[in-house]
């Protein structure tokens, strides 16, 4: 589980990833691919989309948008910030974006695409949780 360092970067990252939950999905170079249409904030096609990651292809990719972007201001529970590089071995890097204020679609929408990444055939997969829960630490 992931989270934010600070109110300032979840303000950030609320703004820039619409809509919750969410799936954000990076390719193997590090840069980030559109799983689904970006002018619908509708994240039905995640479920499909997670179940057949290995297969799909011909997905628009922002080069702009990259793991670099993606991973500054997330930290491990551990307050640790999260480091990840390209050469891990994995075709696709996946955020999760979640919070416990969202109740039954955690478990609905989330423990859906957890299940059909563990369960990917034919290619490697790494994602992480991001929790968008407002963090106590962040009030002093």
């Amino acid at each position: 589980m992931m989270i934010l360092s600070d109110s300032v970067k979840y303000y950030e990252r609320f703004k820039e990833v619409q809509g919750f939950p969410e799936i954000r999905v990076f390719n193997k170079e590090g840069y980030l691919i559109y799983y689904k249409d970006t002018s619908k904030a509708c994240n039905a096609p995640a479920y499909e989309y997670t179940e057949f990651i290995c297969t799909t292809s011909g997905l628009k990719m922002n080069a702009a948008k990259n793991l670099t972007t993606e991973t500054k201001g997330l930290l491990t529970l551990n307050n640790t910030p999260l480091n990840i590089t390209t050469d891990g071995g994995y075709d696709y890097y996946v955020f999760i974006y979640c919070a416990r204020f969202l109740g039954r679609l955690n478990k609905d929408h989330v423990k859906v695409w957890q299940h059909n990444l563990e369960n990917a055939k034919g290619c490697k997969v790494k994602y992480y949780l991001v929790d968008m829960d407002w963090q106590k630490s962040w009030d002093h």
